[in-house]
């Protein structure tokens, strides 16, 4: 496996977690490396943030903390031009080939060009069918020395039992507001505290930036929420069905933000401002218990988009609940 390291992580950049940034930095001080962690969390949990923070540090060679972010292994790293760094995807498709999987395998075995890791990182490793799941796992049971893999996945339920068993997982946690706030203000300047409020809700600084950087809702938040306030089942059915041939990766931002937007409502009922006048209507119209098994509904079709199931199931669910 991957030789014991002396230093530990400079996190820059990387909120929250503290626990799982002392477990890295106590891998890094004292403890050997793993040759393969297993990164999960929501989409704009942070995830490619500390895969990129991760794999600069297994190839920084600036001495301290790392990584540096100053010798030319970490140079190269953030700049995205490490030959060393192999990204393993297909954007084209839903799954990755197996046959691209078995190239990966065989290149493994060809040492690094010019850092101390050959590090691969599979962006989304939910797209990595039994097949493939098996084919690597040949490679993760014994890799050579200075291989090391980084597996992305928004819920790790979704590898194989045997592949989770080869990796050290770290799971990306919710942040706090008072981390989030600051950051929100920095990355997203002259908005309301209200909107920035509303957008911390979601815990995950991706999503919140995403949300501040949307300045009007979609047609469809629009339709969903004016049908949530007015009651109008015939509405939100509409709106629901005509969504069911999403992709998961349409419909997931989609709960999410709806989510937070009843989140912020729910807020409004018990005094705090909305950023949203459609959101008014939403809290003078329904009552705190009704926005609230809404929100439980939208997080538990979260749940279900991250598992896999169904965009038509989903859609279907939700129009029941809702």
């Amino acid at each position: 496996m991957v030789e014991k390291c002396e230093q530990s992580m400079e996190f820059t950049g990387f909120l929250g977690n503290e626990q799982l940034k002392t477990r890295l930095s106590g891998m890094f001080r004292r403890e050997k490396a793993s040759h393969c962690y297993l990164i999960s969390g929501p989409e704009g949990s942070g995830k490619h943030t500390l895969a990129t923070l991760l794999a600069a540090a297994l190839q920084c060679t600036g001495g301290g903390e790392v990584p540096c972010r100053r010798c030319p292994q970490c140079r190269k790293l953030f700049s995205g031009s490490h030959p060393d760094f192999i990204s393993v995807d297909d954007e084209t498709r839903k799954t990755i080939p197996v046959e691209q999987i078995r190239k990966t395998c065989a290149d493994v075995f060809i040492r690094p060009n010019e850092g101390r890791r050959k590090i691969y990182l599979f962006p989304h490793a939910e797209k990595l069918t039994p097949a493939d799941q098996n084919t690597l796992l040949k490679v993760l049971e014994e890799p050579p020395d200075y291989a090391v893999f980084l597996l992305l996945a928004p819920n790790p339920g979704l590898l194989l039992p045997t592949v989770r068993s080869r990796c050290a997982e770290l799971h990306l946690s919710p942040l706090q507001e008072s981390a989030l706030l600051p950051a929100l203000r920095q990355r997203c300047p002259g908005r309301s505290e209200a909107e920035y409020r509303c957008a911390a809700v979601s815990g995950y600084l991706g999503q919140a930036i995403a949300i501040l950087e949307q300045a009007e809702p979609s047609p469809k938040t629009a339709a969903f929420l004016e049908a949530f306030a007015a009651r109008d089942t015939l509405g939100m059915l509409e709106t629901l069905t005509s969504m069911e041939k999403w992709k998961r990766e349409q419909l997931l931002p989609a709960l999410q933000e709806w989510s937070a937007l009843l989140t912020e409502a729910l807020s409004a009922r018990y005094g705090a401002p909305v950023s949203n006048p459609a959101l008014q209507t939403v809290r003078d119209r329904r009552t705190a218990r009704e926005i609230l098994e809404a929100v439980e509904a939208l997080r538990q079709a979260e749940t279900w988009c991250n598992a896999n199931v169904g965009t038509g199931a989903i859609c279907g669910a939700l129009a029941v609940k809702l």
